[in-house]
């Protein structure tokens, strides 16, 4: 090769570059479901707070109120929107009160996962405000547990 043909090579090569990175990023990039949940409760001081979610944070604080309010945010990361949906909808959030105790959960079936299912991310944060004489029952397999001002 000689040196006109390695000059008008150099631009096709510099415009090239960038897309065929792209091409070879895009199999990489996933789609983002996210879902929000809010809930209020009616409770008295003296209540019992149940918390018991396969992934995410929990923070806790108190208010001046007789209500409990939850907040969920969930957002997951898989190849494509389907596999998202389907991820959220097999660990529903559900809500319980029975008297003066409120079950907050959020745990996968019976259904086994595959053991690799390509790039994923899963993130999840449980807000939750209770009066300040509660106690409180939390667990959580993957994220920080934090509790506020709670007398219980």
């Amino acid at each position: 090769m000689n040196f006109t043909t390695s000059r008008l090579l150099t631009p096709s090569i510099l415009l090239v570059t960038p897309a065929l990175w792209l091409t070879l990023a895009l199999p990489v990039c996933r789609a983002e479901t996210e879902e929000t949940l809010d809930k209020t409760f009616a409770a008295s001081a003296g209540g019992r707070l149940v918390v018991d979610v396969d992934f995410g944070a929990i923070e806790i604080s108190t208010n001046a109120t007789s209500e409990v309010t939850v907040h969920v945010w969930r957002k997951v990361s898989r190849k494509d929107k389907t596999e998202e949906e389907e991820f959220l909808r097999e660990r529903p959030v559900t809500f319980s009160q029975d008297g003066n105790t409120l079950t907050v959960r959020s745990q996968r079936g019976n259904k086994r996962a595959p053991f690799w299912r390509g790039p994923q991310r899963t993130d999840a944060k449980y807000t939750i405000a209770v009066p300040a004489q509660f106690s409180a029952q939390l667990k959580t397999a993957g994220g920080g547990i934090t509790v506020s001002d709670l007398t219980g």
